[in-house]
């Protein structure tokens, strides 16, 4: 049990202080991290003693204060932000108004301003449209599972891939549901606002345990400019927020949409059969769903991809620096399938449809002479445009489980022949290797 685990933490209590309900099956406890655990006595033996309960004490202020930092007086704020521009470089604090937003984007306040965002902002056409986009996409990542050589030669295999994919639920926009915040009392103090939304973030999250799965539950507020794909849920969502801008228009050309949203949720639904994403089944249970062969096939095509990334490099300042082909592999693998499915897909509509081929071969003429090919491909670029000091570049390197912007648009469109072929790239060249790396 939990509570064997350590002599100095009493997490019975933890769980109580936390909100947890009494009488929870504490023998069922989801340890993410069990090394930790087992270690954990022999980090706070020397720190509980008497001579030295001052550190502890100290170690927890510090951290306490750090987490409130921001909403506390100047003094606070300066030193907080002295200590992470030291990190990366950053020589400016952001605009009062973005400090605020993004405050209470991390609050409970985050779903309520998001429902404020959608009514404003998003419009029912583009959750049709988008619903449309991603149903294009899986039908050429299905189709695309009947010719991936290591999976293939595996009916059962093939099978199971496509009733993961087939069962794979999309999440568009916003929650079909907005979450209550009646109960939260706001006052004049704005750290004791934040206080008190930490607080009632943290009795929802320990209200879920021992709770039936509220499966229509999102990890991301609909403002956001991001995507996720759940493995235990096998879903995906793709919030209002990324629905716009350069990601996504609808009335913009379809090769600007495949080329940057379409590609986006081809990434999220690469995810569910990446290195990580492949362990978990359609109904999102860990456990081996591939015969020996198949995980032996798939880790071959993968290792080719981790070579790949490993080879490049970054220009941090005047160093520079490897990217970490192992650590980025997942993100790596849904970069490549997310350019070439959305890709397969935009072919796919260009031959079914000639009303909508006939307005794509318009594009010349209103983008300086790039070719509908051409200008999905300066859309996947335009997805990943980064400004980063050469602290934080770095950073992304040694931290982020992601390539630098740079090298997400580099490393997939060197593995994708269509990119070659738009540009006329000679065999050979960076952009057209002679051998490539192919999992999905």
């Amino acid at each position: 049990a939990l509570q064997n685990m350590s002599s100095f933490v009493d997490f019975a209590l933890f769980t109580s202080l936390v909100g947890v309900r009494a009488g929870w099956n504490t023998s069922e406890t989801n340890v993410a991290d069990l090394g930790f655990y087992r270690q954990l006595d022999a980090v706070l033996a020397p720190l509980v003693a008497a001579d030295n309960s001052t550190t502890l004490r100290e170690i927890l202020a510090l951290n306490y204060v750090t987490a409130y930092a921001t909403t506390l007086a100047k003094p606070f704020r300066d030193a907080h932000f002295a200590f992470s521009a030291a990190l990366t470089g950053v020589d400016s604090q952001p605009p009062r108004f973005r400090t605020c937003l993004s405050g209470m984007d991390s609050t409970a306040l985050g779903m309520l301003m998001g429902h404020y965002f959608v009514q404003q902002e998003f419009k029912a056409a583009t959750k049709t449209a988008a619903q449309e986009l991603i149903k294009g996409v899986e039908v050429a990542f299905g189709k695309r599972m009947h010719h991936v050589p290591w999976l293939d030669n595996s009916t059962a295999a093939l099978a199971a891939a496509e009733h993961k994919l087939d069962v794979l639920i999309n999440k568009i926009g916003y929650p079909d549901t907005w979450p209550s915040v009646a109960d939260i009392a706001i006052g004049a103090s704005h750290f004791g606002n934040v206080r008190a939304l930490t607080l009632h973030a943290a009795r929802l999250d320990a209200a879920k345990v021992d709770a039936p799965t509220d499966k229509a539950e999102w990890d991301m507020l609909p403002q956001q400019i991001n995507a996720y794909y759940q493995p235990v849920l096998n879903e995906m969502v793709f919030p209002a927020g990324i629905l716009r801008g350069s990601f996504y228009n609808v009335d913009a050309p379809g090769a600007l949409n495949h080329g940057g949203i379409g590609a986006v949720m081809g990434h999220e639904m690469s995810h569910g059969f990446d290195d990580q994403g492949r362990r978990y089944n359609a109904q999102g249970v860990l456990k081996s769903w591939w015969p020996p062969s198949v995980v032996a096939g798939f880790e071959e095509a993968a290792s080719c991809v981790v070579r790949l990334y490993a080879n490049y490099t970054v220009l941090a300042g005047n160093e520079t620096v490897h990217c970490n082909g192992n650590a980025t592999l997942g993100e790596n693998l849904a970069d490549l399938g997310g350019i070439a499915n959305s890709y397969r897909a935009y072919v796919a509509r260009l031959t079914a449809d000639a009303d909508y081929a006939a307005l794509e071969a318009k594009i010349p003429l209103a983008f300086n002479g790039l070719s509908p090919h051409q200008l999905y491909f300066v859309a996947w670029g335009q997805n990943w445009c980064t400004l980063q000091t050469p602290k934080a570049l770095k950073a992304t390197i040694a931290n982020d489980p992601h390539s630098p912007g740079e090298i997400r648009v580099r490393g997939p469109v060197s593995q994708t022949p269509e990119f070659a072929e738009a540009f006329q790239c000679k065999p050979g060249d960076a952009y057209a290797p002679l051998e490539r790396c192919s999992v999905w």
